[in-house]
C-alpha cells in the first residue's frame, strides 16, 4: 500500500516541479491565492535658502498611476516655470495614453513622447518670450501600469525602488559627474564637486536626447522614490534604505527624507514623492487599486523587519 501511494504522487510531484519552474522559487507562491497591487502617495517639496522661489515641482495622478516631479535649472531665467511646464506636460501626456479604452502604442512609447512633449513646450516659451529663452528644467517620471514600473528622467532628477529596505536607482544621472564616474575619473574633489552640477542633457535643448525607459516587475511592500538634487546630493542610497525601515507611511517617508537633506545641510530646492505598493487579495477592494486588468502571482508577504 505505501509502495503504491508513493507512486501515486510522482505525477503530482512533477506537475508541481513544472508549476515552479513556470511561477519562480516557492517563497513566492502562498496559500492566499492571488494578489493585485494597490498604492498609496505622498510628496512634499521645500524651497533652498539660497532661491527666492521653489524651482522644484511635482504632479501624480494616483488613480491612473502616473508620479512626475521636475527641477528646474538652477541660475538660468523662469527656473520655476520651466519645472511647471515640464512636470504638466510629462502627466498630460501619459494621462491621455492610460485613459484610452484602445491605448496607442506601448506605454514605453507614451514615456518617450511625453518627454519630447516636455521638451518642446520649454522650446516653444522661449522662443515666444526672450526673457526665458535659456530656461531648461531635470525631470523624472514614473508610471505604475498593473504590476509594472516604467521609470525615465533627464538631468539630475531621480527614481529609486526600495526592496527590503535596500536602495536601487533607477534612473542614470545626465552629468558630468556621470560620464566621469562611468570613466573611472572621479579621484579629484574639486573635479568631483563642479562636474555634478554640469549637465549633458535637460529638457529645453534644442539637441535634448531620449531618456532611457526602464520596467521593473513591483512586488508588496515595495517603495518608489522620486527625487530632486536639493535631496541626493546630500543623502547616499544607504541612508534611503535606513529612513524606509522605519518609516510607515509615505508621508512620513516624504518628512524624514526631507528633514535629513536639511540636516546635512542642503541649499537647494528639495523633493520628495513616495510610492508604496501593497497586496489586495481576491474578494478585497481597495479605492487605490490600480491592478486594472490581470491578477498576478502571490508573492511571499515581506516582514517589517525584516
Amino acid at each position: 500500500m505505501t509502495r503504491s501511494t508513493a507512486f501515486g504522487k510522482q505525477p503530482i510531484m512533477r506537475g508541481l516541479v513544472h508549476l515552479l519552474r513556470r511561477r519562480g522559487p516557492m517563497k513566492n507562491l502562498t496559500h492566499s491565492g492571488i494578489y493585485r497591487l494597490s498604492l498609496t502617495a505622498a510628496a512634499k517639496t521645500l524651497r533652498g535658502s539660497r532661491n527666492e522661489l521653489n524651482e522644484d515641482c511635482y504632479r501624480m495622478d494616483q488613480r491612473l498611476g502616473v508620479f512626475t516631479i521636475s527641477d528646474g535649472l538652477g541660475g538660468h531665467a523662469g527656473g520655476e516655470l520651466a519645472s511647471r511646464l515640464a512636470a504638466g506636460a510629462l502627466l498630460r501626456e501619459l494621462q491621455l495614453h492610460l485613459r484610452r479604452k484602445q491605448r496607442r502604442g506601448t506605454v514605453i512609447e507614451a514615456i518617450r513622447k511625453a518627454f519630447h512633449n516636455a521638451n518642446d513646450a520649454l522650446l516653444h516659451v522661449g522662443g515666444f518670450l526672450p526673457r526665458f529663452r535659456d530656461m531648461g528644467a531635470s525631470g523624472a517620471l514614473a508610471v505604475v501600469d498593473d504590476n509594472r514600473l516604467y521609470v525615465a528622467g533627464a538631468g539630475d532628477c531621480r527614481v529609486y525602488l526600495i526592496r527590503n529596505h535596500d536602495a536601487e536607482r533607477l534612473t542614470v544621472d545626465q552629468t558630468l559627474f556621470q560620464v566621469l564616474f562611468d570613466a573611472g575619473l572621479t579621484q579629484d574633489r574639486q573635479q568631483y564637486a563642479r562636474s555634478r552640477r554640469l549637465l549633458w542633457s535637460s529638457l529645453g535643448k534644442a539637441d535634448f536626447t531620449t531618456p532611457e525607459v526602464r520596467c521593473e516587475t513591483l512586488q508588496p511592500n515595495d517603495r518608489v522614490l522620486l527625487l530632486t538634487n536639493g535631496v541626493t546630493r546630500m543623502l547616499k542610497d544607504e541612508l534611503l534604505g535606513r529612513i524606509n525601515r522605519i518609516t510607515v507611511n509615505d508621508t512620513e517617508m516624504t518628512e524624514h527624507v526631507l528633514n535629513a537633506a536639511a540636516t546635512l545641510g542642503t541649499k537647494d530646492d528639495a523633493t520628495c514623492l513616495s510610492i508604496s505598493l501593497a497586496a489586495v487579495h481576491a474578494g478585497q477592494n481597495s479605492s487605490s487599486d490600480i491592478a486594472r486588468h490581470s491578477p498576478v502571482p502571490a508573492q511571499r508577504k515581506i516582514n517589517s523587519n525584516e
